[in-house]
């Protein structure tokens, strides 16, 4: 991860700016507190969007203030790795390969997961898990109570004498 001083480089260079004090003007806060925020390496983050929000004029290049990168580095690789993944438009059927019969954008979705890295791919699961549950948990709300209700009745079992309530699901 990229220090404050090295993201204040960057800022700086953008800015054409040389002294912490003007850096610190310029993001809206005191030369003390800028201070005590390099000695504490907490880049002012939040300063620095509102600045962007205020002065768009700026033209900051916020990938190349703090992860070191231009935006148009990040556009290049992106193309890079898009340029062999077929395109949204392009129909795909063959019936001698049936996981060759996706959508366009299932076909998509099936690249970046194959190309993505172990984090990745778990980050794609758990949004198409999220997705899925929301997309079942739209029913009306007689559904939603009923299954409310069956959950209940799967957490409580009824003994003789009396109401036992089970621990866990």
């Amino acid at each position: 991860m990229d220090s404050f001083k090295e993201k204040l480089l960057r800022l700086k260079n953008e800015l054409n700016l040389e002294d912490d004090k003007d850096v610190a003007e310029i993001l809206g806060l005191g030369v003390k507190a800028f201070s005590a925020r390099k000695t504490r390496n907490s880049f002012p983050e939040k300063e620095l969007f509102a600045l962007m929000a205020k002065r768009p004029d700026l033209n900051l290049d916020i990938d190349y203030i703090l992860l070191g990168y231009r935006h148009e580095t990040y556009e290049a690789i992106a193309q890079e790795m898009l340029k062999d993944m077929p395109s949204l438009d392009e129909p795909r059927f063959d019936p001698e390969r049936p996981m060759e019969n996706l959508m366009p954008t299932e076909n998509l979705l099936l690249q970046y997961f194959r190309t993505a890295d172990k984090e990745g791919k778990e980050t794609i699961l758990n949004v198409a898990k999220m997705a899925a549950k929301a997309k079942t948990t739209q029913g009306n709300s007689a559904t939603k109570m009923h299954i409310g209700n069956v959950e209940q009745q799967n957490n409580i079992e009824h003994l003789e004498g009396g109401i036992h309530f089970k621990k866990g699901k």
